[in-house]
């Protein structure tokens, strides 16, 4: 990338950018493109993983980085910054930098659990791609995708609220977490999309020189839907939610820069960015 950009705009994708029923982004091409031709970088901040990213930013047309399995790691495209990013490991053709445990102490714990709460919920490690295509409705190829977490373990809920709530405290004196996402609750360690929003604008303004100025520098825009984007919205100079059809708004401490969309999905995203477009414009 050789231009420095006015904004960077860092999106979820499940019920976002992505249609929360079939994925389709469709309603969202015209400002995706409109953004690409004005150098603006659409940084995906998903719950999805580096196999799924790897296919999805290729069909919505992104060479950009992307954030995946909620704030676990940053994978930058190799060419993609003048220097090396601090801090890096490479994997395939990318710049990884990662901020938590692997997934195989994350399955260590759950191994542990107590046997009250062994029964509360089914991870994805306990299904076959058959089971994960049909909880996500994803096809079976894209599900195995899906299930190739390195970071995290996404875990459909059976339980009850008491048993929820156990299992986060239980979590927590290991170092773990528990966030809510659009279709299961994800455990990772501690870490979350708005971490990994920051040290990636971090490098954004390291890499080209520029300062964290509404007015004059590099503005960040972030968009979701779901409680797992919460971290990402409150960091943000502008947060945009999207409205779902799921739950109400999740509530921000923030009240200032926010934008609350009428419509769901992409057409939810293309109205929040085009709405900060037209306010830049003024």
């Amino acid at each position: 990338m050789s231009d420095v950009p006015a904004f960077v705009v860092f999106t979820d994708l499940d019920g976002t950018l992505l249609d929360h029923f079939d994925y389709n982004f469709e309603a969202a091409k015209p400002t995706l493109l409109q953004l690409q031709h004005a150098s603006i970088p659409v940084i995906p901040n998903t719950s999805k993983t580096f196999a799924e990213l790897k296919v999805i930013t290729e069909q919505i047309g992104l060479n950009t980085p992307f954030i995946v399995e909620n704030g676990a790691a940053v994978y930058i495209p190799r060419d993609y910054f003048p220097q090396v990013p601090q801090g890096c490991v490479q994997i395939d053709e990318f710049w990884c930098k990662s901020f938590t445990i692997a997934r195989d102490e994350i399955l260590d714990f759950l191994n542990q659990l107590p046997s009250s709460l062994c029964d509360a919920f089914i991870g994805f490690s306990q299904m076959s791609s058959d089971q994960i295509a049909l909880e996500t409705g994803l096809s079976k190829q894209d599900a195995l995708l899906a299930s190739k977490k390195q970071f995290s373990e996404p875990i459909k809920w059976l339980g009850n609220e008491r048993q929820k709530q156990q299992l986060a405290i239980y979590l927590s004196d290991r170092g773990a977490n528990m966030l809510e996402g659009g279709r299961f609750f994800h455990i990772s360690g501690q870490t979350n999309k708005g971490h990994a929003m920051q040290w990636l604008t971090n490098e954004f303004r390291l890499q080209f020189g520029v300062e964290h100025s509404i007015k004059g520098g590099l503005m960040t825009i972030a968009l979701g839907d779901s409680y797992n984007d919460i971290d990402m919205l409150e960091v943000a100079d502008v947060a945009v939610q999207i409205r779902s059809h799921k739950h109400a708004y999740p509530r921000l401490k923030r009240t200032e820069s926010l934008i609350q969309t009428s419509q769901m999905g992409p057409e939810g995203w293309a109205e929040g960015i085009n709405q900060i477009i037209k306010e830049f414009h003024k």
